[in-house]
């Protein structure tokens, strides 16, 4: 079996309103061979479809709308690897930032996607503390 991520796109449509929202979601999978990892790439993104009403009484939609991409990974065991990135241009130039400033991107340190399936659960104090 072979790991495989792949890149789709999601929107979320009101009626009336259009879409208001879009989402760009990567999923890691195996699979036995590429016509195998589109099937179930397409199988695992449209199990997230769903149709609502939402608070403001408006029926509401998330969609995929396409399969963007799908790459082999690797066989066996899967280590560690980027499989996602996303350059966008910023329109216009943000000129407050200067060449030579500094960032700490690991403070006050990450958080969490939302995405379900987290193999390690969140300390307790950290759940406690967000919910204050």
């Amino acid at each position: 079996m072979v790991w495989f991520s792949g890149k789709c796109r999601r929107l979320c449509i009101v009626e009336g309103k259009g879409a208001i929202a879009k989402e760009d979601r990567v999923y890691v999978f195996r699979a036995a061979n590429r016509k195998a990892a589109i099937r179930r790439f397409f199988e695992m993104a449209s199990r997230q479809d769903k149709e609502f009403v939402n608070g403001n009484g408006e029926r509401t939609r998330w969609v995929v709308i396409s399969l963007d991409t799908v790459d082999d990974l690797t066989e066996g065991p899967l280590t560690d690897m980027e499989v996602f990135s996303d350059i966008a241009d910023i329109d216009p130039p943000d000129g407050t930032i200067s060449f030579d400033a500094q960032f700490t991107p690991d403070a006050p340190g990450p958080g969490r996607s939302g995405v379900p399936g987290d193999a390690i659960p969140e300390p307790k104090s950290a759940r406690r503390s967000r919910k204050r």
